[in-house]
């Protein structure tokens, strides 16, 4: 995460306008609410959607009115893809008319239940939350680019902004190597791709084997993930020369985060390489495929200003010249990224990068 778009790896943000690509970080900062005003909200809800799923999952109904819940679905299909339901016109039967729009409800649905994975985006951590030691986790991010890892059909894909690095087997659920019967196996994970030491560093879990995690909170998944390579030790490995790692996370406290800090960070292998910056989890924020405030992002140099704690002198040397501050640094940044996409500069920029990482992989 040499830079700070490489944090942008939504495999649909990079086709969105520039609110919701570049810009991001600084999307939905109104006047009227705060950052820290907009997560409460999000929490809320969060809560609100849990209370509907866990309601809707009482109504016993639907197992005894097949026709209506297929009708519902059928009119939210008619929504979604009105160009390919031309065919069913006026001078189809009715019959054959629902027939038809069921099978493109259920060939969609299919098609999309696996495939519509994309990376949540981070906001700036301008605004440290009141209770930043109570319910929020960190996890130490090394330089390098955001990748989405998905396991499926035996074997196992690096992604990057919709485009595959590379595919490789694994022993992840569904990446080719387990010995149990995984055929319908999907894991989807969110990392980051360190290109000196062709490793993926694992940050959070989307889905694994048959559940999805989307929907469940922070500190859950990040239970599951380190159980499950705390039991399971040879799922990091791989028959290529990509390897996978699993970054630890911890809580929010300024002594632990000043202590980890000042810490080597190394791979598996023991190779030494340098943090890019620090990564904010809200406990209880779900995984959203979009930007949220409840998921930060600082560089290792902004921590003193924010946070109050010393960091070493080798990443504090990888401020920009001219910093001054954190504020001041989000508008230059900003203004830099909108001249890069009237420009056109920025599509030449990631195909360059996506080039440049799959010449490293081959």
């Amino acid at each position: 995460m040499a830079e700070v778009q490489s944090l942008n790896t939504s495999e649909e943000a990079s086709e969105l306008p520039i609110a919701h690509s570049f810009l991001y970080k600084n999307t939905g900062k109104g006047p009227q609410l705060s950052q820290q005003q907009r997560r409460e909200l999000l929490l809320e809800e969060q809560i609100q959607r849990r209370h509907t799923i866990v309601d809707r999952h009482r109504d016993f109904t639907e197992l005894y009115d097949e026709n209506e819940t297929i009708d519902q679905e059928m009119e939210k299909c008619r929504e979604e893809y009105p160009s390919e339901l031309v065919e069913c016109s006026e001078d189809m039967e009715t019959e054959t008319d629902y027939y038809v729009m069921r099978n493109i409800w259920k060939r969609k649905r299919k098609s999309k239940k696996y495939c519509d994975f994309s990376l949540m985006l981070s906001e700036w951590f301008s605004e440290v939350p009141s209770d930043l030691e109570d319910n929020w986790l960190v996890k130490l991010a090394p330089e390098g680019t955001r990748v989405l890892v998905l396991a499926r059909n035996n074997s196992t894909y690096m992604m990057i902004r919709g485009a595959t690095l590379c595919d490789f087997p694994s022993n992840l659920p569904g990446g080719g190597l387990q010995i149990c019967d995984c055929s319908n196996a999907v894991t989807a994970l969110d990392g980051i791709y360190h290109k000196g030491t062709r490793t993926i560093f694992i940050l959070d879990c989307l889905h694994w084997n048959k559940m999805s995690l989307v929907e469940h909170e922070t500190t859950f998944r990040f239970y599951w993930l380190d159980n499950i390579f705390k039991d399971n030790p040879n799922l990091i490995e791989t028959e290529s020369r990509i390897s996978l790692s699993l970054l630890p996370s911890f809580p929010a406290e300024k002594p632990i985060i000043q202590d980890k800090l000042h810490q080597k960070f190394t791979t598996t292998s023991g190779e030494e390489i340098l943090l890019n910056g620090l990564v904010f989890y809200h406990k209880e924020a779900n995984y959203v495929f979009t930007i949220t405030p409840l998921f930060g992002w600082l560089f290792c140099y902004m921590v003193p200003e924010k946070l109050g704690i010393d960091v070493p002198q080798e990443l504090m040397d990888k401020k920009p010249e001219g910093y001054e501050s954190v504020e001041k640094s989000f508008a230059e940044w900003f203004e830099k990224q909108c001249k890069k996409w009237e420009s056109g500069r920025f599509k030449e920029k990631k195909e360059k990068k996506i080039m440049d990482i799959s010449e490293d992989i081959s």
